[in-house]
């Protein structure tokens, strides 16, 4: 008899070049209430399948630290342990959602690629206020885009938020 072994995915580890961002950061609760609830999924698996895929800045998305600094950027280690995931030994460096929310547009406008209609700020940050801050957040990126990607995000807050 033949047994399947299941298939595990390690605990990524992270630096402030290496963040966990997009959707990883986005199932990590945060004290405000924003984001999204598939923690489970994300981060123990579910339903045979093995935790992850992990999204890192620099690897499976582009590095936006040129652009935003460290801005949203801090150790989630507090946050995660209470779960106990193996986490590796040292910090789990992670975006904060604005900075995740952000990630993920700058990835696609930078990229040229679509992301209009499947990033909607209203999933992860319901509140005027929470969307104020994102914009403030997407705006320090603006002297490095061109004026299309520019348009672009201005274009989508426009009819995605406020």
């Amino acid at each position: 008899m033949t047994f399947l072994a299941v298939k595990t995915r390690t605990f990524p580890k992270t630096s402030k070049e290496h963040y966990l961002t997009g959707l990883t950061a986005l199932n990590i609760p945060a004290p405000e209430g924003t984001g999204d609830w598939h923690f489970a999924e994300t981060f123990e698996g579910f339903a045979g399948r093995p935790p992850g895929p992990y999204q890192l800045a620099g690897e499976t998305l582009m590095n936006t630290r040129p652009l935003l600094g460290d801005t949203g950027i801090f150790d989630a280690r507090s946050r995660l342990e209470p779960y106990h995931l193996e986490l590796p030994p040292g910090s789990v460096y992670t975006a904060d959602h604005y900075r995740a929310i952000a990630d993920m547009v700058l990835n696609a406008v930078v990229r040229g690629q679509p992301f209009e209609e499947s990033i909607d700020p209203d999933d992860w940050l319901p509140e005027a206020d929470e969307q104020a801050r994102l914009l403030r957040l997407l705006e320090v990126a603006k002297p490095f885009l061109n004026v299309e990607q520019w348009h672009r995000i201005i274009s989508w807050i426009s009819q995605s938020m406020m």
